[in-house]
């Protein structure tokens, strides 16, 4: 019960770090954001696991769960940062939502 307590609190103490610092990064921290924003419920999927189609749906997905969570949404420019990322495709991207 403890570890799920201290999970429970490194996964809320990163969020909080990562929405005070997602607007800040730079385009080529697209890397970091994924890491910092989807690290914050669930363990990071490997970016090469899907297609950019299949990353498009994954994220409209985690944005639907998010908003019913209650959680902060990525903005638009961290969706297509991600986006861009899990891709493949890096900055700048023409893809996302």
């Amino acid at each position: 019960m403890m570890h799920a307590q201290i999970v429970r609190i490194l996964k809320n103490t990163l969020l909080y770090f990562s929405l005070c610092t997602g607007p800040l990064l730079a385009a080529d921290d697209a890397k970091l954001l994924f890491e910092t924003r989807c690290v914050a419920c669930h363990a990071l999927p490997d970016p090469e696991s899907l297609g950019e189609k299949q990353w498009l749906v994954v994220l409209k997905t985690m944005q639907k769960r998010m908003r019913e969570k209650g959680h902060a949404e990525l903005t638009e420019a961290e969706f297509k940062k991600i986006y861009c990322y899990l891709a493949g495709r890096g900055e700048p991207c023409s893809g996302g939502r």
